[in-house]
C-alpha cells in the first residue's frame, strides 16, 4: 500500500473537501448541454473524454493501493502540491467557463452568433478549460503519491484530451472559418502553453 495521505485524517478530511468543492463546482456545469441536434462524433468525444478520466482515476487507485514500490519519496510535499494543483485547475476551468459566458456548453457546437473568442486564458492557450480540468485531474493523481498513480491518470487524460480537441478544433475551422484560423496562428498552443 502506498504512504499516501490521503487515508490518513486530518489529510483525508482535507482531500473529500477539496474534492467534493470541485465535484460541485463541475458537476453545475453537466446541465450546460447544447440544444438541438449535436452530431454523433461530437457525442462520441464527449464519452471519449469520460471514459478517459474515468479509466485513468480507477487505474490510478488501484496503483495507489496495490503498488507500494511506486510511492513518491515525500508523501506530505505530495499531498499539499496535489490539493493545490486541484483548486488551481479549478480556477483556470472555472476562469474559462466565465470567459466563454453562455457559449460555453458541455456538448461541442457552434452558436450562429458566436464570436471567437481570444482574451482572459483564451490568449494563453485554445482550450483553457480542458487545462483547468487537466491539472485538477494531475493533482488528485499528486494527491496519491504514487509515481505510477500519476503516469497513469496522466496518460490517459492525455489521450482522452487529445481526441476531444482534434474533434472540437475540426468543428471551429468549419464553422467559424478564416476568424478561427486567425486565432489559431495568434495563439497556437492548444493546452499546455509552449508545449501543445
Amino acid at each position: 500500500m502506498s504512504p499516501s495521505l490521503i487515508d490518513t485524517p486530518p489529510y483525508t478530511y482535507v482531500f473529500y473537501a477539496v474534492f467534493f468543492g470541485w465535484f460541485l463546482v463541475n458537476s453545475r456545469l453537466l446541465g450546460r448541454e447544447r440544444s438541438g441536434d449535436v452530431r454523433r462524433e461530437r457525442r462520441h468525444s464527449k464519452r471519449v473524454l469520460w471514459a478517459a478520466t474515468t479509466g485513468g482515476l480507477v487505474v490510478a487507485l488501484g496503483c495507489h493501493y496495490l503498488i507500494g514500490w511506486a510511492a513518491m519519496a515525500a508523501p506530505e510535499l505530495a499531498f499539499w502540491t496535489g490539493i493545490g494543483l486541484l483548486i488551481a485547475g479549478a480556477i483556470i476551468r472555472e476562469y474559462a467557463v466565465r470567459t466563454l459566458g453562455r457559449f460555453f456548453t458541455v456538448d461541442l457546437g457552434v452558436d450562429t452568433d458566436q464570436p471567437v473568442v481570444d482574451e482572459g486564458p483564451y490568449a494563453w492557450v485554445r482550450h483553457p478549460g480542458y487545462l483547468g480540468s487537466f491539472v485538477s485531474h494531475a493533482g488528485i493523481g499528486v494527491v496519491l503519491a504514487n509515481w505510477l498513480s500519476f503516469t497513469a491518470l496522466t496518460l490517459s487524460l492525455l489521450a482522452g484530451y487529445w481526441y476531444r480537441i482534434r474533434v472540437e478544433e475540426d468543428l471551429l475551422r468549419t464553422e467559424l472559418g478564416a476568424a478561427y484560423e486567425a486565432y489559431a496562428e495568434r495563439t497556437p498552443y492548444r493546452l499546455v502553453p509552449g508545449l501543445w
